[in-house]
């Protein structure tokens, strides 16, 4: 492992120190203009692909400038998330995570499914339909664009929506900075910029580190990310490539009785093996974006991504390793009133896996399987603007998945689901220069992992079927008060059939079941307020506030025989309200408070377990000195749950229980803790 580490770092300091000497000869670049402001609905839109301002977008999307982004620690992308209404993200620790975006993904155990995410059009959701977004770093992202509830339109399989995360533009600069916090956390971040004659290149290198809260909690991750563009007449290219490397041990879930008491502990039998993941992942894309006309324009991206992990467990050991590659082309038309996109995305993965049990000098292998998972997106979608007032607009997406597999306790394989069409339906309109309405009709849907298509001996499951889904939703947007005030409120409501829950059978062995149907319902505010503006003190204030109040339901599910129907889905809080209040007093000065507000959440399908809600508040303050030109001091610090909550931050729904072996649900959440840090940039 530690070549890989010398070899990130050496990387880094090569580029850039080529980086360096080439800016003399470096012609300025214009420098990427984010709307950080007040003014939300002007930010500009590229989830929906056909682009456009938020404001006049025809259906519910949410997104967090670089500013927003910077308000929080740079640890994890956890609280960020958290801000934004309808998403819920469970982290029982840096590498442990589950984003459950409308009451979708509840119940998969210690990882995210049900959504789709994309790096600068690179897929981070992997052929099994789980996505990683815990080594991404907060530090190289420019956006964050979500999607809530079903956008299979748009991009395929993912009932509960879609994240795109768009990497940050560091133009002719070097930054450096360094971080050190409670439990011995501790950040580097290097990063440096040049721009030259018709595009820029981005080099970063950032290592986080740290003891953690509880026991068997040392965490460490080495990621190193280049990005580079180059316009060539009509045509932009562009290349991403990103490398990680982690290393983190797993505390696991605990009982009720160890939460109560003793939090900072681990899991008996994690703690007795030292139970810990090894993990590298390469991802890189080549995008191509021409201007082929007046009216026609097309992007292309080739991607492709290697993981290679290895898991130590109590009960045995899991090495995995996978390959993915794939193209995702869009073409573009735009004349007058009317815009539309079509194209198509094709992804493939090879994919091993083996389980073994460690015997002496030798091993036992328990399982060992090949999978292969490809699936096919073609897709289109439409604008119309009927009238000045009227947006319309329309898309449709058809999707095929198989799976092939072989290994030691399976026959060999190979099946596909039924071709799927998602259809989708979408419309704004200008009720008045301050306020616009909006209204959107989609189908979605989610394939079911091959391990949920298996059964607990190996065999095929003929019966397992990918979940699909209708999600009806009407929103206003409203922009006032000369642009200080900005507020988006939606309804909505997802009716599922085929629910596809993963139904646990011991500790290490997992399957799927289609849980008949579901019904998720809910209400979302967001809003942001200046309150002043100005030059000099008081400055600039802005106050956020953003509310979720849903329903999440089981309309039709029996499981072993026993009646859940009427239930409410386990692992979803019923509220959530997030509060954030900045302050710029003085130029270079920033101060940021935040308050989140968690409702309880059932533990168990039968609803006969519940946890208790929690409110967790967080404070950041920092200073930019510019010291002289372009050289500048930023010093920062903050303090997480100021109020040393004691809380849950990330259940395990329906845990099972082997023999008097209490049920292990929960995942606490740290106590009270600080970091302080520095950065230089020139």
């Amino acid at each position: 492992m530690a070549y890989i580490k010398h070899f990130f770092f050496v990387s880094f300091i090569l580029f850039s120190f080529i980086l360096f000497v080439g800016r003399a000869e470096a012609q300025n670049v214009e420098k990427s203009k984010l709307a950080d402001t007040i003014q939300l609905a002007s930010v500009d839109v590229t989830a929906t692909m056909l682009g456009g301002e938020l404001n006049s977008i025809p259906g519910s999307i949410s997104v967090l400038t670089s500013k927003q982004l910077s308000a929080y620690s740079d640890i994890s992308i956890t609280e960020q998330l958290n801000s934004v209404p309808g998403i819920t993200l469970h982290s029982g620790a840096l590498n442990t995570n589950r984003i459950v975006i409308r009451g979708i993904g509840s119940r998969t155990p210690y990882s995210t499914n049900r959504i789709r995410a994309y790096l600068n059009d690179i897929p981070l959701t992997d052929g099994n339909g789980v996505t990683l977004l815990e080594d991404i770093d907060v530090n190289r992202l420019a956006r964050v664009e979500v999607i809530k509830g079903p956008s299979s339109a748009l991009y395929g399989s993912g009932l509960g929506g879609t994240i795109k995360l768009s990497t940050a533009q560091l133009d002719e600069s070097v930054m450096a900075s360094y971080k050190y916090g409670s439990f011995n956390t501790r950040k580097l971040n290097l990063a440096t910029g040049l721009g030259y004659e018709g595009g820029h290149a981005t080099a970063s290198f950032h290592r986080t580190q740290s003891e953690g809260y509880r026991q068997n909690n040392n965490y460490s991750r080495n990621s190193a990310y280049l990005t580079a563009d180059k316009q060539i007449n009509e045509t932009l290219i562009g290349l991403t490539v990103v490398l990680s490397e982690l290393e983190a041990q797993i505390p696991s879930s605990i009982d009720r009785d160890m939460y109560d008491h003793e939090p900072h502990r681990a899991a008996s039998n994690w703690l007795a093996v030292e139970g810990h993941e090894n993990q590298q992942r390469v991802l890189a894309g080549l995008s191509v974006r021409q201007r082929l006309n007046e009216n026609f324009s097309n992007n292309a991206t080739l991607f492709v991504a290697y993981r290679d992990e290895f898991e130590l467990r109590p009960f045995n050991h899991l090495e995995e390793q996978s390959v993915s590659y794939g193209i995702r082309n869009q073409l573009h038309y735009q004349k007058d009133r009317l815009g539309a996109v079509a194209g198509v995305e094709l992804y493939t993965e090879k994919h091993h896996w083996r389980t073994f049990l460690p015997q002496g000098d030798s091993e036992s292998t328990v399982n060992d399987i090949d999978e292969t998972r490809s699936f096919g997106n073609v897709f289109a979608m439409a604008n119309y603007q009927v009238s000045d007032k009227l947006l319309l607009s329309t898309g449709l997406n058809i999707n095929r998945l198989s799976y092939r597999y072989s290994g030691l306790l399976n026959d060999a394989d190979a099946f596909s689901f039924p071709v799927i069409v998602s259809p989708r339906l979408g419309a704004n309109y200008e009720l008045s220069g301050s306020t616009r309405l909006y209204a959107s009709l989609g189908h979605g849907f989610s394939s079911p992992s091959l391990e949920e298509t298996l059964l607990p001996e190996g065999d095929k499951n003929p019966d397992i079927k990918p979940e699909q889904g209708w999600m009806y939703e009407a929103g206003l947007r409203y922009t006032g008060f000369d642009n200080r005030l900005f507020v988006d409120a939606v309804v909505y409501h997802i009716a599922i059939r085929n629910l596809l829950v993963t139904k646990r059978i011991s500790e290490e062995v997992f399957t799927g079941i289609n849980a008949g149907r579901s019904n998720h319902s809910g209400v979302e505010l967001q809003s942001a307020y200046q309150l002043f503006s100005g030059r000099h003190f008081p400055g600039q204030l802005r106050l956020d506030a953003s509310l979720n109040l849903s329903r999440n339901v089981f309309v039709d599910f029996i499981d072993n025989e026993i009646d859940h129907s009427g239930n409410y889905l386990p692992g979803i809080p019923a509220s959530a309200l997030t509060f954030g209040l900045e302050w710029l007093p003085f130029d270079g000065f920033q101060f940021y408070f935040n308050t989140r507000v968690s409702g309880s959440q059932y533990l168990t399908d039968a609803n006969d377990l519940d946890v208790e809600g929690y409110t967790v508040s967080n404070l950041k303050i920092s200073h930019k000195l510019v010291v002289s030109g372009d050289f500048a001091i930023r010093i920062n610090g903050g303090v997480n749950n100021i109020f040393d909550a004691h809380y849950v931050s990330m259940v395990l729904p329906n845990a099972p229980g082997f023999g008097s072996t209490p049920r292990r649900y929960y995942y606490p959440g740290q106590p009270r803790n600080m970091y302080v840090g520095i950065g230089i940039s020139f």
